[in-house]
């Protein structure tokens, strides 16, 4: 099933900043966004499901052994939203932003 990825501005803002400081980084994610737009749930991605506050179902997929990107999808639209990317671990940790959803 193929997908469409829409981004929020959160998104957008912290995608820049890591683009602009790695661009091997950058062409990760972009092969990571067109892998979720084609199965969002590919075992290579290693998605799983996480706690946010935005919605009841977000998920989580692996750019790189650090990098995440936490996403929300609506099987019925077939579209898929970027909330946010950046570090599994460290003091600036993807799981912990705050995130609203706006486009």
């Amino acid at each position: 099933m193929i997908y469409k990825t829409y981004t929020s501005k959160h998104y957008d803002r912290v995608y820049r900043k890591l683009a602009k400081r790695n661009p091997k980084l950058n062409e990760q994610i972009l092969k990571v966004v067109e892998q979720l737009e084609l199965n969002p749930f590919k075992v290579a991605l290693k998605t799983h499901s996480v706690s946010s506050r935005v919605c009841k179902e977000a998920y989580s997929s692996s750019v790189t052994k650090d990098i995440r990107i936490i996403w929300i999808f609506d099987k019925e639209k077939k579209a898929i939203l970027l909330l946010s990317i950046g570090g599994h671990s460290g003091s600036n940790k993807v799981y912990k932003h705050r995130i609203s959803i706006s486009l």
